[in-house]
């Protein structure tokens, strides 16, 4: 073999060694994506949300139903019966439970694949649901109303499997387990949370007009400067 070849054989490699070298960061940084339809199991190719529960199942809202994904397999979850099965709103809560509710604003908790309709106290008359914000064990359900788009915000309680509608009264006492340090003036029903004395230390919520969702202020004294 002779000489010449065997320069030429040398710069190949190296060659091939440095495109190597320059390919790898670019096949590194080109992640791999996978279209997921309804071909694929998915109830409808309308998605709203997705969650993920503490064990790992993503659960997708969508504008057929609810299923849940394992990473391999969509199932859908089977609902009672409801007016409708288009469910835009929803919120997970830390145990893992999956608040829904449908066009018709119905309300629904998922447990894995039990699944209970829940009915609402104090309700509007004539209304259905515009979001569902979860803080803990408290469930803040905005209200539209259908003929004058008034919007009307609620709270309410869920322990021992049952709702309880929250009276104003009781609300901030009830999230800062009860460690307030004067009873506090809170109004909901014309959308702003009014805070008149401090909290010192404590997890509090409070919303303040126009948002339309909540503020969470952790370990600091709220006033009223606060809003």
């Amino acid at each position: 073999m002779s000489n010449r070849v065997v320069y030429y054989r040398i710069q190949l490699i190296i060659l091939l060694f440095f495109v190597v070298i320059m390919l790898k960061p670019l096949m590194a940084q080109t992640p791999l994506y996978r279209n997921f339809t309804d071909e694929d199991g998915l109830p409808s190719n309308m998605t709203y949300q997705i969650f993920e529960d503490p064990k790992g199942y993503l659960y997708i809202t969508t504008a057929k139903g609810i299923c849940r994904f394992d990473g391999s397999e969509f199932v859908k979850i089977k609902l009672p019966n409801l007016q409708s099965e288009d469910m835009p709103m929803a919120a997970m809560d830390s145990l893992g439970r999956l608040w829904a509710a449908n066009l018709a604003g119905e309300l629904i908790v998922v447990d894995g694949f039990k699944v209970e309709k829940l009915l609402l106290q104090n309700r509007p008359e004539k209304s259905t649901i515009k979001s569902i914000v979860i803080f803990k064990n408290i469930i803040n359900i905005k209200f539209v109303d259908i003929e004058n788009s008034n919007i009307y915000n609620s709270f309410y309680h869920f322990h021992s499997n049952k709702i309880e509608f929250i009276e104003s009264q009781k609300l901030l006492p009830l999230i800062t387990n009860n460690s307030v340090d004067k009873v506090l003036n809170v109004q909901y029903f014309n959308n702003i949370l009014q805070v008149d004395y401090s909290l010192n230390n404590k997890e509090i919520i409070t919303e303040t007009y126009p948002k339309n969702n909540l503020d969470i202020f952790i370990n600091k004294i709220l006033t009223k400067s606060c809003l």
